[in-house]
């Protein structure tokens, strides 16, 4: 079966992606999980990506900050790495808002790379802001040496 036949229709991408605007942190669409369970955890965190690459393009509107939980709720480890890189990227008092809200994602994977990540902005943000509130996130974990 190729990639093309196991894809979700456009119809449904739609779909899902309204089942993702609706959720919030500590209620997820009932759809949202059914999508999980049938989907595979990479294709899911490649899915969720592009909806953040598509919000960069269009200036990051304020109506679709359910992207950001997004992350968190289909994003791994690959997520998490590629939003480490970004967050340094986004300057100003909108940035600035922007990043903090992005620190719960990584918390939300919850792996270590992750984990690290999040741990990372704490003391390596651009910002006293994101410093502090990568700090007060990650308090209770502390980076794992092998």
């Amino acid at each position: 079966m190729s990639e093309a036949d196991t894809a979700l229709p456009e119809s449904a991408v739609a779909i899902f992606c309204t089942m993702l605007a609706m959720s919030e942190p500590g209620s997820v669409h009932a759809g949202v999980d059914e999508v999980t369970r049938l989907a595979t955890r990479a294709s899911l965190s490649e899915f969720v990506w592009g909806l953040c690459t598509a919000w960069q393009r269009a200036g990051y509107p304020a109506n679709s900050q359910w992207v950001v939980h997004a992350l968190g709720l289909l994003g791994d480890d690959r997520v998490a790495l590629a939003l480490g890189q970004l967050i340094p990227t986004w300057s100003g008092t909108y940035g600035s808002a922007r990043a903090v809200a992005c620190l719960d994602v990584f918390a939300a994977i919850g792996t270590n790379r992750s984990l690290e990540q999040l741990y990372r902005m704490s003391y390596d943000g651009r910002s006293p802001r994101v410093r502090q509130a990568a700090l007060e996130n990650s308090a209770p974990w502390t980076p794992v040496t092998a």
